[in-house]
């Protein structure tokens, strides 16, 4: 019977040839040196958001969000998301402040 170390370990090590290379959709955060994804899908996009995925697609629609279209994946750029919250973040400054 193995003990309780040797069954946490995987039986068989991953050899240095075969360790997963750098996901290309994840970069460091620089704060936390955690991995910070670069895109993200429409359910996830609409919940960093605080919106519903019907309101993130009507914003497509609108034009007011743009995507990348792959097949039949959309993807949201982390970088577009961001300057789509500073944009509308300027032009509540512009207007009332939120109670």
């Amino acid at each position: 019977m193995r003990d309780r170390e040797s069954l946490l370990r995987p039986r068989y090590p991953r050899s240095p040839e075969r360790i997963p290379k750098e996901n290309p959709f994840f970069r460091d955060d620089k704060s936390t040196g955690s991995p910070r994804r670069l895109v993200l899908r429409p359910r996830a996009a609409a919940k960093a958001l605080g919106l519903s995925t019907s309101t993130l697609n009507r914003l497509v629609r609108a034009g007011e969000i743009k995507c990348i279209r792959l097949d039949r994946i959309t993807l949201y750029p982390m970088e577009v998301l961001e300057a789509w919250l500073k944009s509308k973040l300027e032009r509540a400054d512009d207007e009332k402040p939120c109670p």
